[in-house]
């Protein structure tokens, strides 16, 4: 599970910093245009990439992450992907492989023959340095400048948790959720996506005893429901509006009170179910979606 919750992190991370992230990958684009994730290669077999978009008239990137020690058959799966794309898009396919494990253990070759060899690109954030990247932020920061969503430093706030650092992971994601609260320019979405993302480390990451948790929570807190409904107020109420009214036409059919109460109680349970659906689309913490709608965890997994 948490495997999956990272690599979805990663993926919710790149589908609201397109820029920033092809800019750490170091990708040359003319253009970024989010294309479908869904390759059918038969009826009753499909492959699902973690993100695909058109950076140019004849080119698609498709970029995976990884968040363990990669192994042969896992390149051969990405080597897979790849093949598919070219197939399904009729274009020249740029992949890129974005892996958070340990690069000394990893494979990154994949041979075809004893003469060839499928070419990978394979960024290891174990290679890169963290340490670095905090200064970079901090100078940004002392300068007063006021940071965009298209400006690499976006993706250190979040990338730069999985380098090598000579902190420890919670003085690292101390360091960097304290730089976050610092920055001057990015909205409260824009916020609420890097605090997901550093809920999701401290979860994977800190133990709940660690000295600097406490402080840590307080610091990359933010109240989900709230950014909801500032950032779509109008559709939540329309869609409540819209449940409890098809509720209560389902009750009337039975032409009792009691058969009111029931539809009335059906249009309540879609709205708490598109309410969680909503959240957990938005990158609301799992827990935090059970405790307002009242879902369990399996139930909200299953939006």
């Amino acid at each position: 599970m948490a495997k999956q919750f990272e690599d979805y992190s990663f993926k919710r991370l790149v589908d609201k910093f397109p820029v920033p992230m092809l800019k750490y990958l170091m990708v040359q684009y003319d253009r970024i245009e989010p294309c479908n994730t869904k390759i059918e290669i038969s009826n009753d077999y499909r492959i699902f990439l973690d993100y695909v978009a058109e950076i140019s008239d004849n080119e698609v990137l498709d970029l995976e992450f990884h968040s363990s020690v990669l192994e042969i058959f896992n390149l051969g799966y990405y080597g897979a992907y790849k093949i598919y794309l070219r197939i399904d898009s009729k274009k020249y396919v740029l992949q890129c492989i974005l892996c958070t494990g340990d690069p000394e253990k990893s494979k990154r070759r994949l041979l075809i023959n004893e003469d060839e060899e499928l070419k990978l690109n394979i960024v290891f954030t174990l290679e890169d340095d963290a340490d670095e990247k905090i200064e970079i932020m901090e100078e940004f920061i002392d300068n007063n400048r006021v940071l965009t969503s298209t400006d690499i430093e976006i993706i250190y706030l979040t990338v730069a948790l999985y380098m090598k650092s000579k902190l420890t992971k919670s003085e690292l994601l101390f360091k960097i959720a304290e730089l976050t609260n610092q920055v001057k320019g990015l909205t409260d979405e824009e916020i609420h996506e890097i605090k997901s993302f550093q809920r999701a480390f401290m979860k994977k990451f800190i133990s709940e005893d660690d000295e600097l948790r406490g402080e840590m929570e307080k610091m990359i807190s933010i109240n989900a429901l709230e950014v909801m409904r500032e950032t779509f107020p109008e559709e939540l109420r329309k869609e409540k509006d819209d449940a409890m009214q098809k509720g209560i036409e389902v009750g009337r059919e039975d032409g009792e009170e009691i058969g009111v109460k029931k539809g009335i109680k059906i249009g309540s349970e879609k709205t708490i179910f598109k309410m969680a659906k909503d959240m957990k689309d938005f990158g609301a913490d799992f827990d935090f979606i059970s405790k307002i709608t009242g879902l369990s965890i399996e139930e909200i997994e299953k939006l």
